[in-house]
């Protein structure tokens, strides 16, 4: 007799009660078995070694709605166990869709996070081959500690590059630009002014209203820069406070409330927080500087007809479109999860000049 079948009884309805026991226990018996051999299984976790295993979704993206709850999820998760104080080992067996946004959150947080010596985090490589080669393009896989490995050639992969830094010199966003200039043909000028505002406003004010116990207390931005079917497409992203926090501290009251009324919103939302961020000038900031830089980054797209700006911060995002008329369209959408930062992207056509 099998260790989990009952000793059956004379009476029939003893018998009855014992048949459909056994056959909840050889259920059970088997769905353990099946978990036991499941790959995919979201989290896992050893305590022979202290270690969370972390599956990573089918697309790692912020952008759609139906993947966005999923990758907040996933690299929430990967924050907690290092909270908990867990090693942490990530395995990627059905990824096969990665957006530049959150590749770069995802980067930037177990950046961050490796740069502690609280735990470890090692990864397995990838199944998809495209997948791979964007992790090992982006300097994902070095962060891991792997080597990057053969995998085959894809033209909208090749031309991403990846910086980080921990302060706003020009020359530390050179190299991007660098290795780009040959493919853009916009206002350069213009452009990298932007990118050098943005990473500024990353050090000198997305750090420093975190309290003492957040995981990003040291300051440090991450870049990308990349083409994508005829798009240049550049992101730089900081792990700070984000702008829904830092705005009502560094800028009047009265002005932040006739700000949001002139935007035409009742409530003060995440997104909408980052949108009136965008139309403040110098003179409503309590700091010197603040909420220039934003305003100047929509400049940018404004004059480059076809071109898209994204601010995600916190729990929400803000789009700004210039389509080729020179029409605008803002969005507005928000985040069942924090993304526990700021990220912002730019999205500009080839070819204009």
């Amino acid at each position: 007799m099998k260790q989990w079948e009952l000793t059956p009884s004379t009476s029939r309805a003893t018998d009855k009660f014992y048949r459909k026991l056994n056959s909840k226990a050889k259920s059970l018996r088997k769905k353990q078995l099946e978990h036991l051999n499941n790959k995919d299984y979201t989290k896992g976790y050893n305590r022979y070694t202290n270690t969370m295993k972390i599956v990573a979704p089918e697309a790692i993206c912020i952008y759609k709605k139906k993947y966005c709850d999923e990758t907040l999820t996933y690299i929430s998760d990967i924050r907690s166990a290092f909270t908990d104080g867990k090693n942490i080992h990530l395995t990627f067996p059905v990824t096969n869709y990665v957006s530049a946004a959150a590749m770069l959150l995802l980067l930037s947080t177990v950046d961050q996070l490796n740069r502690t010596v609280k735990v470890k985090i090692t990864a397995t490589r990838a199944e998809d081959d495209k997948t791979e080669c964007i992790f090992n393009q982006t300097g994902f896989t070095k962060i891991l500690g792997k080597n990057a490995i053969n995998t085959n050639t894809y033209k909208d992969v090749d031309y991403w590059q990846q910086t980080t830094a921990k302060d706003a010199r020009p020359e530390n966003a050179a190299e991007i630009f660098e290795v780009l200039q040959d493919n853009i043909l916009i206002n350069e000028k213009l452009l990298f002014r932007g990118f050098i505002e943005s990473i500024s406003n990353s050090v000198e004010h997305g750090y420093k209203h975190l309290n003492s116990s957040h995981l990003s207390r040291h300051s440090r931005w991450w870049a990308f820069g990349g083409i994508n079917n005829g798009v240049l497409t550049l992101l730089t992203c900081d792990l700070g406070a984000g702008i829904p926090l830092t705005l009502p501290r560094v800028i009047d009251e009265k002005w932040l409330a006739r700000t949001l009324k002139f935007c035409g919103f009742e409530t003060n939302q995440d997104a909408e927080l980052i949108q009136a961020a965008t139309v403040l000038r110098e003179t409503a900031t309590k700091e010197e500087h603040r909420g220039k830089g934003l305003n100047d980054m929509k400049k940018i797209v404004e004059q480059t007809p076809g071109s898209t700006l994204i601010i995600h911060s916190n729990r929400g995002s803000y789009l700004y479109h210039v389509n080729k008329n020179g029409e605008t369209v803002s969005k507005l959408k928000g985040y069942k999860s924090s993304i526990n930062g700021t990220i912002i992207e730019w999205q500009m056509p080839l070819g204009v000049k």
